[in-house]
């Protein structure tokens, strides 16, 4: 923390992985989010050290909890979630609803919000229901998405070595029918992912991108600083 009450360079590239302007959160389908452990490490060289313990405090300033640590390749990652968030996937980020319920400007333009879009994110039921309708819609077509490309994989490679043995018609023949079941198999999923995906973006994508408008000011407010006396529910 700074001498003026804002968050310091490294805080803030923390942050950042949790936040609604990280991508991330538009196609994940996992539970948490990973925030690269070496790159904050590098980036604290010069401050103090950025540890397990630290990576907690910056996590729970915002509403989230930092469930452990994984590692994926040679990299090494701390795994995050929201403390609020809907159980199939946090697709919007940023801090924890409470925390945005309380900041003034957020609740200003959360009132332009509901104006505008009929959208209430200052009610908390409302506004849980909208992320955790939206999250299972979006978690099914990026689920979808990977079902999808491995069949279809699967089905490839076993056309290819059925052709390969095409000679050998007791070899062939399994090969074939097992190709043309995974790549029927995908081409289902391909459908369902489509439809799930199209359900999103007419019926939820504009409730999300509203609340994380809203989301959005509290971010900048928290970022520089802004603390709340108390929290409303």
């Amino acid at each position: 923390m700074s001498d003026d009450g804002s968050l310091d360079r490294v805080a803030s590239s923390f942050l950042y992985f949790l936040s609604t302007r990280n991508d991330h959160w538009r196609g994940s389908m996992w539970r948490a989010v990973h925030v690269p452990a070496e790159d904050m490490r590098v980036a604290a060289l010069f401050n103090a050290s950025f540890d397990h313990e630290r990576a907690g405090q910056i996590a729970d300033s915002w509403g989230f909890e930092v469930l452990g640590t994984k590692k994926i390749g040679s990299r090494h990652y701390w795994n995050v979630r929201r403390t609020d968030a809907p159980p199939a996937a946090d697709i919007i980020g940023g801090p924890r609803r409470d925390l945005v319920r309380a900041n003034p400007k957020a609740q200003e333009e959360a009132r332009k919000v509901l104006q505008e879009t009929g959208v209430d994110v200052l009610d908390a039921d409302e506004c849980y229901r909208i992320e955790e309708q939206a999250s299972k819609w979006q978690a099914a077509a990026v689920s979808g998405a990977w079902n999808t490309s491995w069949l279809a994989a699967i089905g490839l490679f076993l056309a290819y070595w059925g052709i390969f043995f095409s000679a050998t018609l007791p070899v062939s023949i399994p090969l074939f029918v097992l190709a043309a079941a995974s790549l029927y198999g995908a081409t289902r999923s391909f459908i369902r992912r489509t439809r799930n995906k199209r359900e999103f973006t007419n019926k939820h994508l504009a409730n999300v991108e509203a609340i994380r408008r809203v989301v959005r000011v509290a971010e900048d407010e928290l970022l520089a600083g802004w603390r709340p006396s108390r929290l409303t529910k």
